[in-house]
């Protein structure tokens, strides 16, 4: 694929067509992968993250591009991204190039115990142990889920009350979707062609600013997931 940020870890910038190409310098124990923008970040089987591809804000563990996959160093396994929506949860909105992962999700000064992440564009949400979803950021389009009364950057997570048996989430570029043990899916945000599962043909990019019911998978679902402008759910049946 497209590689101008060493996207592919080839050591190069030219883009890379069939066969697929491993890495350059990528262990091979690994457990899992995710990819952003222009960068990938890969966890190894014994919890160490490898990044690379574009570090104009740090995401591939450097300040530039880097051309092989890049250690993570730090405490936890979670690397440092843009913050200028406050997507790193820690109270501001500070924005220079940062490498070293930071601790977010705090409550009375102490870390919170969390279960599942799922980073959107401008807005993180986060599942704790207790099944509670909370998510900050960049709120413009009604992402995190707090209402019209609350549109706007949240520097600290916002719990969504009405998602407390949260069990899985997903937060895309401009909306988000979770599932909910007692209710299935519900989504909400932005909702061009009915996205967030509400369809109202005289306005096709209404917002739905709370989380709403997901028609016909209101039981069953086992897995979501979710892009810019769609939605996918594995269901049991």
């Amino acid at each position: 694929g497209r590689n101008n940020l060493n996207q592919v870890a080839s050591g190069s910038v030219t883009t890379k067509e069939d066969p697929p190409l491993a890495p350059s310098g990528l262990p091979t124990t690994i457990a899992q992968l995710s990819s952003g923008t222009n960068h990938n970040c890969a966890l190894t089987v014994s919890g160490a993250i490898y990044c690379w591809g574009d570090g104009t804000y740090g995401q591939s563990a450097s300040c530039s591009a880097s051309t092989t996959p890049t250690l993570v160093v730090g405490p936890t396994s979670v690397a440092s991204i843009d913050n200028s929506y406050a997507q790193l949860g820690r109270g501001d909105t500070w924005t220079s190039c940062d490498t070293t992962p930071v601790n977010a999700l705090f409550t009375s000064g102490s870390p919170e115990s969390v279960q599942q992440l799922s980073l959107g564009h401008r807005h993180g949400c986060a599942i704790m142990t207790n099944n509670q979803l909370k998510c900050w950021g960049s709120d413009d389009y009604g992402q995190i889920g707090a209402g019209l009364e609350e549109i706007g950057t949240k520097l600290n997570p916002f719990r969504i009350m009405s998602m407390d048996n949260a069990t899985q989430v997903n937060a895309s570029k401009y909306h988000t979707c979770a599932i909910d043990s007692n209710s299935g899916v519900k989504c909400w945000a932005y909702n061009p062609g009915g996205l967030t599962g509400v369809y109202d043909t005289s306005d096709k990019n209404q917002f739905s600013l709370d989380p709403t019911d997901v028609y016909g998978l209101n039981f069953g679902v086992e897995n979501l997931f979710g892009g810019e402008t769609f939605n996918c759910a594995l269901t049991d049946r």
